[in-house]
């Protein structure tokens, strides 16, 4: 739909739909909200962790069970490792690097890339610390950092390559807010996401595409796409008419 020069929403179609198509660059819609759709759709059908939301008879217990990750510094492992992935994921959407502009397209991948996974680290981390005080105590979670800076590397991904630096920091914090405050709705729904997959990769697939809707830049639009693909961010659409 999205990415095939014949899909209904491609942006390279000979007539694309709101004369720009879907700009998604490396796949924020394509893969991280299409993966996260999957995640929820399964978590549903399994049901949760026995003691979770339920004990062994059925019956509901009076507050969600805290169950603690199984390694904190395999978490942060994997996820610099997944980080540093990003970069060949986010750049490697270029697909080619012929002339100076598609060099210039991925350098700033990777600087946005950073940029947005950063932000949501810190984003998260201190949303959780100021609002996630157990007894009364305030900390900072490592398992929030971790999921903040794979929300903000989510974020960027349909954005990467045509949102100007300064703005991927305002991608990165609010993927920190959306990743948190999706994660306590699945609670409340009592659906049980062991690694917080629908709240990384479904909600913020889903703020991926909007702020490619809210902040693409008409120029970089160009560069990256190699034509002009018809309308801007709105900020900028908006910027235009004042």
């Amino acid at each position: 739909m999205i990415w095939s020069p014949k899909g209904f929403l491609s942006s390279t179609t000979n007539d694309p739909f709101k004369d720009s198509g879907m700009l998604d660059f490396a796949g924020g819609g394509v893969v991280h909200l299409t993966g996260g759709v999957c995640a929820l759709i399964s978590i549903v059908i399994l049901g949760p962790r026995v003691d979770r939301f339920f004990d062994r008879t059925g019956k509901a217990l009076d507050s969600p069970a805290t169950m603690p990750v199984h390694s904190v510094t395999m978490q942060m492992l994997g996820s610099l490792i997944l980080w540093v992935g990003w970069y060949g994921f986010n750049s490697g959407s270029t697909l080619k690097m012929n002339n100076l502009q598609q060099a210039q397209s991925a350098a700033l991948c990777v600087v946005t890339t950073t940029i947005s996974a950063a932000s949501g680290c810190v984003s998260a981390m201190f949303l959780r610390y100021f609002y996630g005080a157990v007894d009364g105590i305030r900390f900072f979670d490592l398992t929030a950092a971790m999921n903040g800076a794979l929300s903000g590397l989510v974020a960027i991904t349909a954005g990467c390559s045509i949102i100007q630096p300064q703005v991927a920091v305002v991608v990165g914090i609010v993927s920190g807010a959306v990743y948190l405050g999706a994660s306590n709705l699945l609670i409340k729904f009592k659906i049980d996401d062991v690694v917080d997959a629908v709240p990384v990769h479904m909600a913020n697939g889903i703020w991926s595409c909007m702020s490619v809707g809210l902040f693409a830049d008409p120029g970089l639009i160009e560069i990256a796409y190699g034509r002009d693909t018809g309308p801007a961010g709105w900020m900028y659409e908006w910027g235009r008419s004042r």
